[in-house]
């Protein structure tokens, strides 16, 4: 396992109540670790948070190379739960906000055509507790 060198502060949910720090690796990787402000309960996420407006479900996206990772956490009494990890070889993702409480769409391009290629809207919806992928099209310019 890989040994952290430095651990930086980044900021602080309100909405869910966790401190999110970066945790930076002697490798020169990084990931971040959520620190629950009552328990202590800390859980490990690849990328920065997007936190949905409701404050019930944060979005990680962690960009390795030629893969984007994507993962949707739930809040609930127990704490911290992942709900939903998909990784995109070949693409690179960006630019996440919720449209909705239930909804997230992503900016997503492929790493072979970055120069040429248009970007693609990728959105993804909670229904009956499962996430699904909407819709993915081109947006129009």
């Amino acid at each position: 396992t890989a040994r952290v060198q430095t651990y930086e502060y980044m900021f602080y949910l309100n909405k869910m109540g966790y401190f999110v720090l970066k945790r930076n690796f002697y490798t020169r990787t990084a990931d971040y670790l959520l620190i629950n402000d009552k328990t202590g309960q800390s859980t490990v996420i690849g990328g920065l948070p997007k936190v949905s407006p409701q404050g019930n479900y944060l979005l990680t996206l962690d960009n390795q190379g030629t893969t984007s990772n994507l993962e949707i956490w739930e809040l609930s009494d127990r704490g911290l739960t992942l709900s939903w990890k998909q990784t995109l070889d070949g693409e690179r993702a960006f630019r996440p906000w919720w449209l909705d409480n239930d909804t997230v769409q992503i900016m997503v391009q492929s790493t072979a055509d970055t120069q040429r290629a248009a970007d693609t809207q990728l959105v993804m919806r909670e229904k009956t507790g499962e996430w699904w992928y909407e819709d993915r099209k081109m947006p129009e310019i």
